[in-house]
């Protein structure tokens, strides 16, 4: 039992790197967006070659590499940890933690990996229903049936 969990451990700290990775990958996009902004809006800015950019992630592929990160990771947890273990895994931390760092990725709005997440996140929150009314506020989710059937389901559950 104790070289499983070393394994699980170990395998989990190397996939959270990815996420921290992927974070970083997200923060230099930003950061480049922002410059690029001004740059654009400075008239004394001097024309640079883009070869250096080729290396260079958009904001919206360093979005998806983290989407992907937090996918795997959660993925990953969901299937190696037991349902009565999920105070072990940190996974209701780790759903909350994702769907935070993506909230703002204007693509991640209708991208049903993104959905997924927040739907499970619901399963494990005490008013789930809350979570669905801040999905459609926030129009995350909003292009596919699963966000309406899951809602109408939490509002039968909860004799609505």
């Amino acid at each position: 039992a104790a070289s499983r969990d070393a394994k699980l451990e170990a395998t989990r700290s190397r996939m959270r790197e990815r996420v921290r990775e992927a974070k970083g990958v997200v923060e230099r996009a930003k950061a480049a967006a922002a410059q690029r902004d001004m740059d654009e809006t400075d008239p004394d800015t001097c024309e640079e070659s883009d070869a250096e950019d080729d290396d260079e992630f958009t904001l919206e592929e360093a979005e998806e590499l983290l989407l992907d990160a937090y996918v795997r990771l959660v993925t990953w947890t969901v299937e190696h940890y037991p349902k009565g273990q999920s105070a072990a895994s940190g996974i209701l931390e780790l759903l909350e933690e994702a769907t935070r760092a993506l909230r703002h990725a204007e693509h991640a709005r209708q991208d049903p990996r993104y959905l997924n997440l927040w739907v499970r996140y619901s399963t494990y929150v005490e008013k789930p229903g809350l979570i669905f009314e801040f999905l459609l506020a926030n129009e995350i989710g909003t292009d596919w049936a699963k966000l309406y059937e899951e809602y109408a389901s939490v509002l039968e559950k909860g004799g609505r």
